[in-house]
């Protein structure tokens, strides 16, 4: 090679090594960009640390940048950490556009990540930034959706207490309470427990106000409420309303009362000990003589337990005695205990609604202590019984739920697989008359525990043909249901459907065929429910989010409709029909 070509390939080969830090990646580089965002983000300079993340996401996508050892989604993660700058410079500017920013990121990066931790982070970063924004109702629906599909979250106690505090302000007593009290029952060690512990009497206050007492103050109202629910044996909650007069007001004349009150919660469930430390603590904070003689007699006779006179006896007392015996052997997990109690509380004289409380949890304590028969007689008999109670739902989920663990453990029994089947065909035959109904977790639960049923049952075949498998009857109900939606015979067809998602729990294409089929029938907030759960399963299934759209359409929610059809067309800038939707809708 002559001099002049060796200077030609010198030249070439100088220019692509003064080019290649521009052109080729460096993983090194991308990992001290983002380490450089963390530092900044720890020192509270957010708007340096978005630039940094930011610039951490551009050398990624250098060609030679491999970012797989940092995270295998390294574009969602930083992103992620983009939209947290926003929301906390938010926070501290008060400035509503970085809360706009940081939601925009938010939605965009959930549709181009399939990296479960990161579509976990950005939906409760989402449902933060809604409730911060007083967003509540939107808020709400995400955390409530947050801790469906996230049950296992580190973030679900902190949603379930956000569940909680909205609903206590949008005036929801009930979905409060039992927000409030799932933190309590399933996380005993949560950093929320104070908190939830501290609204649950307010709650209670709040949903038993009436004019009687306008003019009390609101330590006197919840004393009130908590011996109203003494007297009506509804010792849990009078228990939790004394209990927060302690916490809550601890300077107040309500204190002694207060002690006395758990007292005899304590005293009538047999728990003496406990009974006289609150007696004594109620002595101690009275400066009454003649009441402070009265919790004196009320201390000495928990070491007599006398049996009290004919006229005193009442069933009332026993079956108060038993519910809080029953719910604290169940909290301490002792269901082989509890369940017995339970039973026998269904067996006696009490309202209605505690017959109901008592079986529901007999059956669950039966089920937790292997006690499969015993539970199933409960749990059957409310189904029976009390049909119409609230608490149905749950109890065939649960009455499945027994089934499922006694075919496992009896040998894999196919005749109780078959009743698993039975169960969830009742429960979802139940679900289908009720119009509205929040907790659909639960019925997609029991339609994974008849899947997991189907699978353990050969069909039975006489002429030795080859046994369908499930996704081949899955296809066979799918296929029937669209010659039933081709006709317009809706009912029919959204049977089929169902049928579909019986064997398969997470047939996305069901979902959206029912939610064009309510549509139809003008059940548009039916059909958001059934698209959603199609988005919840694959966020890019683009024709759900143009459903969605005519949906809120139809309902004259524009602003919606317009969000809807701009998500279809982030998955599929090319798709018409949501154009089309998108430009129908005036700015």
């Amino acid at each position: 090679m002559d001099a002049k070509s060796w200077g030609i390939l010198g030249g070439v080969v100088l220019v692509i090594a003064l080019l290649s830090p521009l052109v080729l990646g460096s993983s090194k580089q991308v990992q001290n960009l983002y380490n450089d965002g963390e530092e900044l983000y720890r020192h509270r300079k957010y708007l340096e640390a978005v630039d940094k993340y930011n610039k951490a996401i551009k050398a990624s996508q250098k060609l030679g940048a491999r970012t797989e050892m940092i995270d295998n989604d390294f574009t969602a993660l930083a992103n992620y950490k983009v939209a947290l700058c926003y929301v906390k410079l938010g926070q501290t500017k008060d400035d509503i556009t970085y809360y706009t920013k940081a939601i925009t990121i938010v939605k965009k990066t959930l549709f181009e990540t399939d990296v479960h931790r990161h579509k976990e982070n950005l939906t409760f970063l989402w449902a933060q930034i809604l409730y911060q924004t007083k967003r509540f109702e939107e808020a709400e629906a995400k955390f409530t959706s947050f801790v469906k599909f996230y049950p296992n979250s580190r973030s679900v106690e902190e949603a379930l207490i956000r569940i909680g505090t909205i609903n206590s302000d949008l005036k929801n007593p009930e979905k409060a309470l039992t927000a409030f009290q799932r933190v309590i029952d399933e996380f005993p060690t949560s950093q929320y427990r104070n908190e939830a512990e501290y609204y649950i009497p307010k709650v209670l206050v709040a949903e038993n106000q009436t004019e009687d007492f306008p003019n009390k103050t609101e330590v006197e109202t919840m004393y009130i409420t908590a011996m109203e629910k003494l007297n009506q044996n509804q010792d849990l909650a009078a228990y939790q309303l004394f209990s927060g007069i302690l916490t809550q007001y601890p300077e107040s004349n309500f204190v002694s009362f207060a002690y006395e009150g758990i007292g005899d919660i304590y005293n009538r469930s047999g728990n003496y000990v406990i009974a006289r430390k609150n007696y004594e603590e109620s002595m101690h904070s009275s400066t009454d003589k003649i009441r402070q003689q009265e919790l004196l007699r009320k201390y000495q006779e928990t070491y007599l337990v006398p049996e009290p006179p004919d006229h005193f006896k009442s069933k009332s007392n026993h079956n108060s005695s038993l519910f809080v015996k029953a719910n604290l052997l169940r909290r301490q997990e002792k269901y082989s205990d509890a369940a017995p109690l339970y039973e026998k509380l269904s067996n006696s004289d009490i309202p209605k609604d505690d017959i109901v409380y008592s079986l529901y949890w007999g059956g669950y304590c039966y089920q937790q202590a292997s006690e499969y028969s015993k539970s199933e007689e409960l749990l059957k008999r409310l189904v029976r019984e009390f049909s119409n109670s609230p608490e149905v739902m749950k109890t065939y989920y649960q009455l499945a739920l027994t089934y499922s663990k006694w075919a496992k453990t009896d040998g894999r029994n196919l005749s109780i697989f078959r009743l698993v089947i039975e169960t969830v065909d009742q429960a979802i035959e139940k679900y289908s008359l009720i119009e509205k109904n929040n907790d659909l977790r639960l019925l997609s639960q029991m339609r994974a525990l008849k899947a997991e049923a189907v699978d353990n049952i050969p069909i039975p075949n006489d002429r030795n043909e080859p046994v369908p498998s499930p996704d081949e009857m899955k296809m066979k109900h799918y296929d029937q249901a669209l010659v039933y939606l081709d006709e317009n015979l809706f009912d029919q067809a959204i049977t089929e459907f169902e049928k579909c998602l019986n064997i398969d729990p997470y047939f996305i294409n069901a979902y959206c065929n029912l939610g064009v089929i309510y549509i139809n029938k003008k059940n548009y907030n039916k059909a958001i429910d059934e698209l959603n759960e199609a988005i919840y399963i694959d966020i890019h299934f683009k024709e759900a989010h143009f459903n969605i759209g005519l949906a809120y359409l139809r309902l004259g929610r524009y602003e919606d409709a317009k969000i809807a059809a701009n998500a279809a067309l982030q998955i599929d800038p090319n798709y018409e029909a949501a154009q089309v939707l998108r430009d129908s809708i005036a700015d």
